[in-house]
């Protein structure tokens, strides 16, 4: 017998966030009450080259489920040559892969 209470098929049934993803590594800090604030994350280019964002600031965090697999979503803003750019972190909680995903 498969059933699932109304909140768990709500979790599973979660839009995927859409754009450009791509694999990151990222610095974050764990607070004392177990809150993780990303701080600065680096990327590989097309060149090759490693590239870094600093000064990542956090808009919302919160607990998600894609697909049924749980991911920790950060909705972010850094500024990139005078420019305010908007992306989203995404945690892999089990596999702990940091995915970052911008608009197209």
């Amino acid at each position: 017998m498969g059933f699932a209470l109304e909140q768990q098929t709500e979790k599973l049934q979660e839009k995927a966030v859409e754009g450009r993803r791509q694999k990151v590594a990222v610095s974050c800090w764990f607070t004392s009450k177990g809150k993780s604030i990303p701080l600065f994350l680096k990327y590989e280019d097309a060149d090759g080259g490693i590239q870094c964002i600093r000064d990542i600031q956090l808009l919302k965090s919160e607990e998600k489920h894609f697909a049924g697999i749980r991911m920790r979503r950060y909705d972010c803003c850094a500024e990139d040559e005078g420019i305010m750019k908007y992306f989203t972190l995404l945690f892999h909680v089990e596999d702990g892969i940091w995915e970052i995903v911008a608009g197209e």
